[in-house]
């Protein structure tokens, strides 16, 4: 679809190498914050503010690379698309835990603000009756 589209557009001689720089960039920047979000979470003496160390940086980037390069090997395209599927239904779970757990955090502090609120539009209700 991608390739379709950039063989429609006009001056492809400078387009193509924009458009494969600009998606270099976003690759690297993405693996860089996922690299990085992995090594926080995997050192506990973190403290707030600190770096976690470069070797643990470096780990987890070999680590997606070799993942990354792995699935192009064994399948491509079909390959990614269902691991990426497979690996966002666990998340699915988590989100919904995180949005019951939201929901009980607002409930616990704006809880009586939310009942003070239902009174009032109960009486406003109960005298427009």
């Amino acid at each position: 679809m991608v390739i379709f589209l950039l063989d429609q557009i006009p001056l492809q001689i400078v387009f193509i190498p924009i458009f494969f720089l600009v998606m270099f960039i976003f690759t690297a920047a993405t693996l860089n914050a996922a690299a990085y979000t992995m090594a926080m979470m995997g050192c506990k003496a973190i403290r707030d503010g600190e770096e976690p160390p470069k070797w643990t940086r470096a780990l987890w980037s070999f680590i997606l690379m070799v993942i990354a390069i792995a699935l192009l090997i064994v399948g491509g395209g079909n390959t990614i698309q269902l691991s990426a599927i497979l690996t966002s239904v666990p998340i699915l779970f988590i989100v919904l835990i995180l949005m019951a757990s939201l929901l009980k955090t607002i409930r616990k502090d704006f809880g009586d603000q939310i009942a003070a609120k239902e009174i009032v539009l109960q009486q406003i209700e109960a005298e427009d009756d």
